[in-house]
């Protein structure tokens, strides 16, 4: 009210700066108000040096990703230079966040708040310093993965988990790899031996928003940029780094080089397999270091985009043409050969239809009748026979809604049950992100062009998924 009739103007700077004074916390509603903050710029800005929470706003405002509803309006009298100082200020005081810290060492400079790289590291010993007193002389947990390979007689792949130590254990047959030593064989163990990638051919190795817990999606500050990972996805990139690791070690003892398979599969496999011609990849020689294959490693992966990408245009690779090229191709824009490659989940709608049916922290889960022994309304419906009445009224809402969508369906007596066809493309997006369309036939096919049609799903004509992380 104050802003919409222009109360405002009757305050005088000293009063507002008496205000300021009283509680550190009523600038950051200030703030949120542009009239406020253009009004009385002066007097902000001169409050914001000595408020302790100053730093923390700063950091939340341009670095942190968050679900604020309104944005803070920094007057222009607060110059780069002095929110820089406050965050220099922040660093030094034996009460800094870690999280805060960590997050001005990983972020990026900027005009709208300059973090130079002093500052950064800066940040990092004293997130490092506060981390040692803080955990020092206190018990921690280790969890970790065992690769190896050893005798197996059948060829199967071996696998358990240790309690006692948290380790997860996965032995890979010798005898498999000296009795198939063929390059296509040697490439499908990738796929088929170390599941580098799923039965639709999507990356394993990527962290997934599904796959975080409770209290990892939501304890810390999250940075814009940053790849967030849990427990889950780091005992995963640990597994993927021994495999690589061991499988490398285990085929130089068969006097094979990875980089030979991979030439073989550009130079050979494409031109027999798809009549690709003019296709090249040039490995790194015996003796290079792994120092030198690590620099040699991006400008290899351009050189393959951009022969993929004249491939896609010209059915071949044309090498003069390949040699004028100087622009880079972004992974974004590599097109792909098949149409509708991928298909992601594209309305809110669609977005709270998965959360209520698998997300194990919405009330659906939970009935007097089977009490919390299932984590989701899913997995409740497929175990036990649940009827309508055993939900309460608060609960029926978002159940009824539901059965609107159809993904819930009500048959004899109100017992409910799921539509299998619709809870089977809405459990592959919300665990995977994306699915691929091109896998799927019958009623699940029917399922998915009535989701195109609403607008519930979205197509994008890419050769790599959205949001690809690797590790």
């Amino acid at each position: 009210m104050i802003c919409d009739y222009k109360v405002y103007q009757r305050i005088s700077l000293e009063v507002l700066k008496q205000i300021l004074e009283t509680n550190e916390n009523v600038v950051w509603y200030v703030l949120m108000q542009k009239s406020l903050t253009v009004a009385f710029g002066p007097v902000i800005s001169e409050h914001l040096v000595h408020n302790s929470h100053t730093a923390e706003q700063l950091l939340s405002h341009f670095l942190a990703e968050h679900e604020r509803s309104k944005p803070l309006f920094f007057p222009d009298q607060f110059t780069a230079q002095m929110r820089e100082q406050a965050l220099w200020n922040y660093v030094d005081r034996e009460d800094a966040n870690l999280n805060y810290l960590q997050l001005l060492e990983q972020s990026q400079n900027s005009t709208e708040l300059p973090i130079p790289d002093r500052l950064k590291l800066k940040a990092r010993r004293q997130k490092e310093a506060l981390q040692e007193k803080l955990f020092a002389g206190r018990p921690g947990f280790s969890y970790g993965v065992e690769v190896k390979f050893k005798s197996i007689p059948d060829w199967s792949v071996q696998q358990e988990y240790r309690p006692k130590d948290h380790i997860s254990a996965y032995a890979y047959s010798c005898k498999w790899l000296e009795e198939n030593q063929d390059y296509p064989t040697l490439l499908n163990n990738f796929i088929y031996l170390f599941e580098y990638v799923d039965s639709y051919f999507r990356c394993t190795f990527l962290s997934l928003p599904a796959e975080l817990g409770t209290l990892e999606r939501h304890l810390g500050v999250k940075g814009k940029t940053d790849y967030i990972t849990g427990s889950y996805f780091n005992t995963k990139r640990i597994w993927t780094l021994l495999q690589m690791a061991a499988y490398r070690n285990k085929l130089l003892r068969l006097h094979i080089q990875l980089e030979d398979i991979i030439q073989w599969f550009f130079e050979v496999y494409l031109k027999e397999e798809f009549g690709v011609k003019g296709f090249t990849y040039n490995p790194p020689t015996p003796g290079t270091t792994y120092i030198e294959k690590c620099k040699l490693l991006a400008s290899a992966t351009d050189g393959v985009l951009k022969q993929y990408r004249l491939c896609f245009e010209d059915g071949k690779v044309d090498r003069e043409l390949l040699e004028m090229s100087s622009g880079h191709v972004f992974v974004r824009n590599v097109p792909s050969f098949i149409a509708n490659k991928y298909a992601y989940a594209n309305s809110a709608e669609i977005r709270r239809e998965m959360d209520l049916l698998f997300s194990d922290h919405f009330i659906l889960s939970y009935t007097e009748k089977t009490g919390s022994d299932y984590q989701t309304l899913l997995y409740m419906l497929q175990s036990v026979e649940v009827y309508k009445e055993d939900f309460i009224h608060f609960q029926k809402d978002e159940l009824n809604w539901l059965v609107e969508r159809d993904s819930v369906q009500i048959g004899d007596s109100d017992r409910l049950q799921i539509n299998k066809a619709r809870v089977t493309l809405l459990s592959d997006m919300y665990y995977h992100e994306v699915i691929c369309p091109s896998y799927y036939d019958g009623a699940c096919r029917q399922q998915l062009e009535s989701l195109f049609e609403t607008k519930d799903y979205a197509t994008r004509v890419r050769c790599f998924r959205n949001r690809s992380r690797t590790i």
